[in-house]
């Protein structure tokens, strides 16, 4: 079976309506940060869009590939989000002695994950700060 890694920052996350694809497979990281871009609230779901000043916070999962077809339908690849690689950190750190000296070392993923095809449709939704879908269902806020 080929395996691969996908980063889940909406919906698809623990807890949320379509968490029920990823039933049965590894979750690798609960919290993990993908570097360079924001997410911007549409409003039952969430999109990403490149920014290299951002981060956005997320879950990520080991899949097959029967899977990452069923969540290139879901998320409308290539129309609607388009599936694209990028390198995941998992923010729960280990100590690691490097050279003598105790270093915080985040493990990094190289996962797939699916980034909104067309940002120029979006630029009036608004931009949820935080990084994390979840904090505006807990505040009602973006």
């Amino acid at each position: 079976m080929s395996e691969e890694a996908v980063f889940v920052y909406g919906t698809l996350r623990r807890g949320d309506c379509r968490n029920g694809a990823l039933e049965g497979y590894e979750c690798l990281s609960r919290e993990a940060h993908l570097q360079g871009f924001h997410m911007k609230h549409l409003g039952g779901f969430p999109a990403i869009v490149p920014d290299p000043d951002q981060k956005v916070l997320g879950e990520i999962y080991r899949i097959d590939k029967e899977c990452l077809a069923q969540l290139d339908r879901i998320e409308g690849h290539p129309h609607f989000y388009r599936r694209t690689k990028v390198l995941v950190f998992d923010v729960g750190v280990t100590q690691r002695e490097i050279k003598g000296e105790t270093k915080k070392v985040h493990k990094g993923f190289h996962c797939w994950t699916y980034v909104f095809a067309d940002p120029s449709r979006i630029t009036d939704c608004p931009i949820i700060k935080s990084g994390d879908w979840f904090s505006t269902r807990r505040r009602g806020t973006v």
